[in-house]
């Protein structure tokens, strides 16, 4: 998924399905009377994804949800920004179709972005994942033990002497069984943990991986880095990100594994990041609007089961506005 700006200096979204993007494009440019119908149509019957695609635009299209969407919306074309475990999606118009077809396109964007969720491709190579308010317990091939977070993804490499988890989305603990000559690694999306025994969690975020060491030590290398990496002790809190390792405050140990226990724990954190703490517990959609109130520090304890109240808490503290609408989305703004 990628996100650019287009010659007006609106924001514009690449969806990770082609077809779909390509779909939402040709749909909203012949809403807009812009469209060349020849080429719509060589582009239809190009390929069997094409009519797929363009006709499930159209049907979210004509619910009547959209419309309801709609109408609760700022009457100004507004760009959706997102947080990890949060649903990231801009606008697809360009300024002159207008504020009420700029708006209904946007929603229909984000349903769409639902519908066919960009981490399809990692859910079918998993070997297990959790839910929405999940919290799932495996028992690892080598005797090893860990603990899915809610909406967390994770494959398996237990071939031979290796031991190895690739966690593709989401947050795990891990209780290690010791084997000296069988490292157990962790590789998320910016580098891997290297352990022989010990336990500890890993939390994936777009922008980091979140490392908290509970017992034992492990050491951190970032990915495509040859360089020494990092040791942590027991109590250790560490992110690894595109620019490097660097430690966190001990605080961050206990907050981090708050999880295991029911419960979120923020401590002056800004309301997008809460957002996407406390959002991969609720089976609601959160789109943000871009605005000052994202940045505003906010805590609080949160009971795991409490989710959808506790959205509702941290956007009301940050002074946030936020609309719940049809089809499980809630919008804040």
């Amino acid at each position: 998924m990628v996100t650019r700006r287009g010659e007006e200096g609106v924001a514009e979204f690449r969806h990770a399905d082609p077809a779909m993007d390509q779909a939402l494009e040709w749909f909203l440019r012949l809403q807009a009377g812009e469209g060349d119908r020849r080429l719509f149509d060589a582009w239809l019957a190009g390929r069997a994804e094409h009519r797929d695609a363009y006709d499930r635009v159209r049907t979210l299209w004509n619910c009547p949800e959209l419309s309801v969407a709609t109408a609760q919306l700022p009457q100004t074309p507004v760009v959706f920004k997102s947080q990890p475990s949060v649903v990231r999606i801009a606008q697809r118009v360009v300024m002159r179709f207008g504020a009420p077809l700029a708006l209904a396109a946007t929603v229909l964007g984000a349903a769409v972005l639902v519908e066919v969720s960009p981490d399809w491709v990692a859910r079918w190579t998993a070997d297990y994942q959790t839910a929405a308010g999940e919290i799932r317990d495996v028992d690892l091939p080598d005797g090893s033990r860990m603990q899915l977070n809610s909406r967390s993804i994770v494959a398996l490499d237990f071939d031979g002497d290796r031991r190895g988890v690739r966690l593709l989305e989401g947050e795990a603990w891990f209780e290690v069984a010791h084997d000296a000559s069988r490292p157990f690694t962790v590789t998320a999306g910016h580098g891997t943990v290297l352990v022989t025994g010990t336990s500890f969690n890993v939390e994936r975020l777009d922008e980091a991986d979140v490392v908290v060491l509970r017992s034992g030590r492990i050491s951190l290398g970032r990915r495509g880095d040859a360089g020494q990496g990092l040791v942590l002790s027991p109590g250790d809190a560490a992110e690894m990100d595109a620019d490097g390792i660097s430690r966190l405050s001990e605080a961050a140990v206990e907050d981090r594994l708050a999880w295991r226990d029911g419960w979120v724990l923020l401590a002056g954190v800004p309301l997008r990041e809460a957002l996407s703490r406390i959002g991969r517990y609720s089976q609601t959609r959160i789109l943000t609007l871009g605005g000052e109130a994202l940045e505003i520090p906010v805590s609080g304890s949160f009971r795991i089961e409490e989710a959808d109240a506790a959205i509702e808490s941290v956007a009301t503290a940050a002074g946030a506005k936020f609309e719940r609408l049809p089809g499980g989305f809630i919008i804040i703004h």
